[in-house]
């Protein structure tokens, strides 16, 4: 249950100054002269009391501030009445003055201790502060001080210190369930605090900390801004702001929070710590780049490793990184590893075109439908976060994706000379050799004939798919799918000699001639 606000209407009683009598015994100038004055003074109370008047009617206009500047005017002419106080304090708490409300309350109980409104509102005004022990020894002094005739004032009192307690014991909850880690829960018992205490400058920085680590970063880094404005040295504050830029993948910018809270703590233990962890992984990273642009791919994919060890609470920074090491990983034709660290960067950062861009292509050198299926889907995601859609490049690979994709399941000439689809021609040729040296039929020639039959079978897949794939435009062609009738060029029932040869590459070579003009070219 929220808090009843004390009433935050102006006093409307009637103040009226102190009688002055004048001394007998004076002679009729001084006569003359005290009545002078009694008349200057109570001129001035009349004066104060229309500028009292002039900010009620300011005030139920909701004109706060300008209400507070007139009950300003009052005090001045007339500084020893309360209710002027009171009624500035009562200004100052609608238009989030809240300090000076607070100190407004203790002129006015200075000036008429007996008066329990001005408790109620300096309790207000701390509560709205976040500050609730001290609102309820508020509180608690307008109970023993306020004239025992005011039952509602005190009635009111009795309201206030009950939702002030209740206040107080959803503050320790929200600290017990952050200390717990459970920041959803902690969150909306810090919205719940901040209906109470709007100004709780503490409970703020708390709510910051829980958006961060619930990653609704934007919601914190906006709302530590707005602190910022009032508190631009806090060093708790330069922290929490650090964690959340850091998280938004801001290292610079985060380091130089860093900074900021050292040059006003120097002793912050906490904050040179992350400091100098943010600039060893900016280092990592730079020497990985480094080295990566010198085609020294191992080395880079080491610092790199060592970068990732030490920024996982930055995970928009991590996924750069990630893709980095998969890029680095991919020169090395280790796709396997590229397409993990890839997947790990579009975790981390769902809108990372790159990095569906750099699975898709080493998806789409390891082959396989599952392979093929991914990596038709990345490219169709990454044409669908590029404002021009990836223009004819990014087509083109889409199309060579679709095109292996309905050739799985079907003969796939990489696959069947066991190499990735980014192989070079030494390697496509070593992968020929080698395999038709293993099943070239005059070495199955005294095995079954079901045995025999099988080697034979392979050995003219084997030929059939260097006799395509040595040859550039033939490569180039099967690559984009041209000439597919639905049958892979060949893939079923194409072949060589009998078999009918290569459909959209002419009629085939004999496996056994290719075979010697491999050979005899000493390859």
């Amino acid at each position: 249950e929220a808090m009843k606000a004390a009433d935050p209407r102006p006093c409307e009683e009637e103040v009226v100054g102190p009688a002055e009598d004048g001394d007998d015994g004076d002679d009729g100038d001084d006569e003359v002269k005290e009545e002078e004055g009694e008349a200057t003074e109570e001129d001035a109370l009349k004066a104060a009391e229309d500028r009292k008047t002039a900010g009620n009617e300011l005030y139920r206009a909701k004109a706060y501030a300008a209400a507070a500047e007139e009950y300003s005017r009052a005090i001045a002419l007339a500084p020893h009445v309360a209710s002027f106080y009171s009624n500035r304090a009562a200004a100052y708490l609608m238009d989030d003055r809240h300090e000076k409300a607070a100190a407004d309350c203790d002129s006015a109980i200075a000036l008429d201790p007996s008066s329990i409104k001005p408790y109620l509102r300096k309790a207000k005004a701390l509560q709205s502060l976040g500050r609730v022990d001290a609102a309820l020894e508020a509180v608690d002094a307008g109970l023993a001080a306020g004239s025992p005739e005011d039952e509602a004032g005190r009635a009111q009192a009795t309201r206030d210190r009950r939702s002030l307690q209740r206040l107080g014991e959803r503050v320790a909850l929200a600290d017990g369930l952050m200390r717990q880690g459970r920041w959803r829960q902690a969150n909306a018992q810090l919205d719940a605090v901040l209906q109470e205490a709007p100004a709780a400058k503490r409970i703020k920085l708390w709510k910051v900390e829980a958006l961060v680590e619930l990653g609704a970063l934007e919601a914190a880094y906006k709302l530590s801004s707005a602190l910022m404005t009032s508190a631009e040295t806090d060093s708790a504050l330069l922290l929490l702001r650090a964690r959340c830029l850091e998280r938004m993948g801001n290292l610079d910018l985060a380091a130089r929070h860093l900074q900021q809270a050292l040059r006003g703590d120097p002793d912050n233990a906490a904050a040179a710590r992350e400091y100098r962890r943010l600039r060893d992984v900016e280092s990592l990273k730079e020497a990985g780049n480094k080295a990566f642009k010198a085609q020294s791919f191992a080395e880079a994919i080491e610092r790199w490793t060592e970068c990732l060890a030490q920024c996982s609470d930055a995970p928009a920074y991590a996924a750069k990184v990630y893709n980095n090491r998969a890029t680095a990983n991919a020169q090395l034709r280790r796709h396997e590893q590229a397409v993990e660290d890839a997947t790990r960067a579009i975790g981390m950062d769902p809108g990372f075109t790159k990095a569906y861009l750099r699975r898709a292509a080493s998806g789409l050198a390891l082959g396989g439908k599952e392979r093929l299926e991914q990596c038709v889907r990345d490219y169709e995601e990454a044409r669908r976060q590029l404002p021009d859609g990836g223009g004819r490049d990014l087509e083109s690979k889409l199309r060579q994706a679709q095109v292996a994709l309905r050739r799985a399941g079907r003969k796939d000439y990489y696959a069947i000379l066991g190499v990735s689809r980014d192989a070079d021609e030494d390697e496509i040729r070593k992968g020929y050799r080698k395999l038709a040296l293993k099943w070239h039929p005059d070495r199955h020639g005294s095995k079954p004939e079901e045995e025999r039959k099988a080697a034979e079978n392979t050995f003219k897949d084997v030929s059939e798919a260097y006799e395509v794939l040595s040859d550039a435009e033939k490569r180039r062609r099967y690559d984009l799918g041209e000439d597919d009738d639905g049958d892979c060029c060949g893939g079923g029932g194409g072949g060589f000699g009998g078999r009918g040869g290569h459909p959209g590459f002419g009629g085939g070579i004999d496996p056994e001639v290719l075979f010697r003009m491999m050979f005899e070219q000493g390859a």
